[in-house]
């Protein structure tokens, strides 16, 4: 049993003990309570025992003020209480003993003064947590805590604060008591949905979910989507996702918002996977969200969503992703200290965003690639590398955008023939200049878009784990990023080192070629990486150009081939004249394209990319057959002379010609991006980190590829 003391000090401060001079009864426009200005106390002496919770309001009147809340407070064998500090630097829970004080945690959560605030101190089964404005800031172990004492609350030097609507709860019996606040329930979910589902409250999610076609998930206003951490690199399937292929429904509050979060103490980036939807079949909406410390934030296929006032942050790779065929709207949306870009759109989606912004990205603030993106009223500044960029025949049209502080380019024009329409836009501080190339083509239209000074997002996020750098930090970071040695393969060298991400690898008998992100052909030495030959493709008027080769190899006559994502064409080149001489569509080329060729002798071997299907094509572009993979995988491939080697799920597969796993080894860092084989050696084209240019091309040594253990590519 419990009692609860409600003081509202309508008719003055009968029970508390006022420091003379410090604190006083306050009657004012700010209301009836406590005013302290000062170092002093105000104790509540007639009350005391087991408290189990103190709530009450307060305004720190001043950037500098501090107000500390005393329970358990006792002077029975020595000064003994917690201390619970609410000020400039966040709020923090310490301990007293005698002359000894220890701080036992922090929530660094800006505290906002000359408004009160609502506080809440829960204390029970070796615990206690600090509740602030309804959010959980920061909690912490104590099994042995302070015996029983009274409440108060401390003013400290330079500092004048008011405290009013007081609840203390007292719990009868002595001892602690077993309580749950609301920041630790948990909530067992399913794997799959599989009928309209609603969720609230505090839920943990302990394994990938699935929400069905046909299925509608709702999120009420406040819910806390928490995944349980992962930070291995064996059981990559334990980072955890939740698959969206029905329909999601996630309207917060501005006083209630909605996170997709981490479950950890000390959260990071990486720590779960994603929400991802594919080929929605029902509208998904977002609004008042927060998507934080996953590899991506929102990953959107094939649908259209509708976000607003989202953030997007502390993610690998980018806040927010669509790819394929995507027609979402995005307004007062924010995305900043993702490890790639802020956004980014790629193949063929035609995307909206009024009033966003996006900062202090890993590379540029928002990427459009093969599609079309009309952005206005944004702000995009301080990013690592372009402002915008667009690339592989995009179009953007940025009005009433201010572009600034960025260290590359204000916007970055790449390959194929982009149009860039631009109106309105403010321009100032970008390293680069306004343009790259400075030549690049653009138009000037008339717009009555005006770039806003700010972007008022309608909500403050919690900041009480603020990640404190920028994904891909190369000193910071303490994401995986590179594999150790195991009993499977082992890293016999590593070369490419300056290339950064390279899209494709070939063995021709004696060399290595890939190609870059730049467009760039590169042939290798394998045994230390030295550059033999480097040049760009020459397109074709007839057959076209290369702009994302995402697969390469060479045939029997010694002709190169490359898949190409964007332009969904094989190309077929001439090395001897760097050229172009044949092409044909890609299997699958309404469908995402492919990634990934390998040739076997007699047939070009194209992987999917949104399939674990290997499409088998003449030279001259028959599809003769296609084998689907029993275990997944997708992206990349290499014929090893009886096999297919796949990535997939963190490991990289090893299939035969009817598709069946035989075997699979681990994969030597984050993101296998296409395969080559030389006869001896597997040989992986790594991700690690995108922007990082260390050495991406691994040469693997392979211990045992017969691992028959149960093994699910994830999805």
């Amino acid at each position: 049993m419990s009692n609860i003391y409600n003081f509202d000090f309508a008719n003055g401060t009968d029970g508390w003990e006022l420091g003379p001079a410090i604190w006083s009864w306050n009657q004012s426009q700010k209301g009836h309570g406590l005013r302290g200005s000062g170092h002093g106390f105000a104790r509540l002496k007639a009350y005391q025992g087991n408290i189990s919770s103190l709530r009450f309001r307060f305004l720190l009147e001043g950037s500098e003020s501090r107000l500390h809340a005393n329970v358990l407070e006792s002077f029975s064998k020595g000064h003994t209480r917690y201390f619970v500090s609410f000020g400039p630097e966040g709020v923090t829970i310490n301990r007293q003993q005698d002359k000894s004080f220890r701080e036992l945690g922090r929530g660094a959560v800006p505290i906002a003064s000359s408004v009160f605030h609502e506080a809440l101190i829960v204390i029970g089964g070796g615990y206690v947590d600090v509740f602030l404005d309804g959010e959980g800031i920061v909690g912490v172990d104590d099994p042995t805590p302070p015996p029983a004492g009274y409440v108060g609350f401390e003013s400290l030097e330079n500092s004048t604060v008011y405290v009013d609507n007081v609840e203390v709860q007292i719990e009868n019996s002595s001892g602690s008591h077993p309580r749950a606040p609301p920041a630790r329930v948990e909530s067992t979910i399913p794997g799959s949905i599989s009928k309209n589902t609603t969720w609230q409250g505090d839920v943990l999610i302990t394994t990938s979910v699935e929400v069905q076609p046909g299925v509608t998930l709702t999120l009420l206003p406040g819910t806390h989507l928490r995944f349980k951490h992962y930070r291995g690199y064996r059981e990559s399937d334990q980072r955890l996702c939740l698959h969206v292929r029905g329909a999601i429904i996630a309207e917060g509050t501005p006083d209630q918002p909605i996170y997709f979060t981490s479950d950890a103490a000390d959260p990071r980036n990486g720590d779960w996977s994603m929400v991802r939807l594919y080929s929605s079949t029902g509208q998904s909406s977002f609004g008042y969200c927060v998507f934080e410390f996953g590899q991506q934030g929102l990953n959107v296929w094939q649908s259209s969503p509708k976000i607003s006032h989202c953030v997007f942050r502390w993610n690998n790779w980018e806040g927010v992703y669509f790819e394929s065929f995507c027609k979402p709207n995005l307004e007062y949306c924010q995305m900043y200290e993702n490890g790639y870009n802020g956004l980014a759109a790629e193949q063929s989606n035609n995307i909206i965003m009024d009033h966003c912004e996006a900062w202090r990205s890993g590379t540029s603030g928002i990427h459009i690639d093969n599609s079309i993106a009309e952005i206005r009223s944004s702000l995009v500044h301080n990013n690592l590398a372009n402002g915008l960029s667009v690339d592989d025949c995009g179009t953007l049209r940025a009005l009433g955008v201010g572009v600034y502080d960025n260290l590359g380019c204000g916007i970055d024009v790449g390959e194929g023939k982009n149009i860039v329409q631009i109106g309105n836009l403010k321009s100032s501080n970008n390293r680069g200049g306004l343009m790259c190339p400075l030549e690049a083509p653009h138009s000037n239209i008339s717009t009555s878009y005006i770039a806003p000074l700010s972007i008022n997002l309608g909500f403050q996020p919690n900041l009480s784990h603020t990640l404190g750098y920028i994904p891909g930090d190369p000193v910071k970071d303490a994401y995986m990023y590179v594999y150790p040695d195991d009993e499977t393969r082992r890293i016999k060298r590593k070369i490419g080192e300056g290339l950064g991400l390279t899209w494709s690898l070939a063995w021709d008998g004696k060399y290595i070629w890939t190609c870059t992100l730049w467009g760039h052909v590169y042939k290798l030495d394998p045994r230390n990486g030295s550059i033999r030959e480097d040049f760009v493709l020459a397109g074709s008027p007839t057959w076209g150009t290369p702009t994302q080769p995402w697969g390469m190899t060479f045939d029997d006559e010694g002709y190169m081939w490359l898949v190409d994502f964007a332009e969904r064409k094989l190309f077929k080149v001439d090395l001897a004249t760097r050229a172009i001489i044949f092409s044909f569509e890609s299997p699958n080329a309404n469908m995402g394209g492919c990634k990934g060729l390998a040739w076997d002798g007699r047939y070009l071997n194209v992987m999917g990319w949104f399939s674990s299907d290997i499409y088998q094509m003449t030279k001259t572009g028959s599809l003769v057959n296609t084998i689907h993979l029993d275990n997944g995988g997708a992206g990349g491939l290499a014929w090893d002379g009886e096999n297919f080697w796949v990535p997939g799920g963190g490991r990289i597969i090893k299939y035969d010609t009817q598709g069946r796993r035989l075997g699979w080894i681990y994969a030597a860092s984050e993101g296998t991006w296409d395969l080559a084989w030389d006869g001896t050696y597997l040989w992986a084209s790594q991700r690690t980190n995108e922007n990082w240019l260390d050495a991406k091309i691994f040469q693997l040594e392979i211990f045992n590829d017969n691992n028959s253990s149960h093994y699910e590519v994830p999805a």
